[in-house]
């Protein structure tokens, strides 16, 4: 399978009611945000049509101990960014029915427990995994939107505000006007409602995006930089941003 062509491009998020999906033409000049509730469609959709994709979720799942790429990500965006990065969870994990389970084949596995934030995470990994082998990894990537504001601030540390905060959303917001400067990036927030996903799950997917067009123009960070780690799938590891 080969990118030489691409049609479309996509940054994607994760929010409770399903996937926040950023979709633009490769010249940006054309985006749009919409909410999907399985992403197995929209994966089929990408490859078919000679699309590109860029989802903050992991892709690669490590057996014994931390993935390169989640250390070399948190250096990169130093404090207090760098701890957005969460450690990935152990392969083994993704059989858990319980949070107490999942400690304790982490436990086993990698001798630390699993945070209630990547437990609150998993169905959406598990997800991922089950939709992505070597293949689709040619149109699929794993990107971290905190990444993605360093690279727009033309910064070598991670943004100081937090996502959350209205200060960084406002941060946030006015970076990715740098990133799509021939769209009404009001009028695109809006085509997608609050109540069915939180101002910064849009935020980050249109982040997102941006690295899905970094990638495409092969401008994008990777992390762990020159080195590839696989798991035990052959899936590579990495973090574009």
């Amino acid at each position: 399978m080969s990118r030489d062509r691409v049609e479309m491009l996509y940054g994607v998020d994760a929010t409770k009611s399903g996937w926040v999906v950023a979709r633009a033409t490769p010249d940006l000049s054309e985006i749009g945000l919409y909410l999907v509730p399985e992403l197995e469609p929209l994966f089929w959709r990408v490859i078919r049509d000679d699309g590109l994709l860029a989802i903050d979720i992991p892709i690669g799942l490590p057996e014994s101990g931390p993935r390169t790429c989640d250390r070399a990500a948190r250096r990169a965006l130093g404090q207090p960014r760098g701890s957005s990065v969460f450690p990935a969870p152990m392969r083994s994990t993704l059989k858990a029915t319980s949070y107490t389970e999942a400690c304790d084949l982490s436990q086993e596995a990698s001798g630390r427990k699993l945070s209630r934030q990547t437990w609150n995470l998993l169905p959406k990994i598990r997800e991922v995994d089950s939709r992505i082998w070597v293949e689709r990894q040619e149109r699929i990537f794993e990107a971290h939107p905190e990444i993605s504001f360093m690279c727009l601030a033309g910064s070598d540390r991670g943004l100081s505000s937090n996502k959350k905060r209205p200060e960084g959303k406002h941060k946030r917001h006015e970076l990715l006007g740098t990133a799509f400067p021939d769209v009404d990036l009001d009028t695109v927030l809006a085509s997608l409602p609050n109540r069915l996903a939180a101002l910064d799950d849009r935020l980050d997917a249109l982040a997102c995006l941006f690295t899905a067009s970094r990638i495409h123009h092969g401008t994008a960070l990777r992390f762990p930089g020159a080195s590839v780690e696989f798991d035990s799938r052959s899936l590579r590891m990495e973090i574009y941003g």
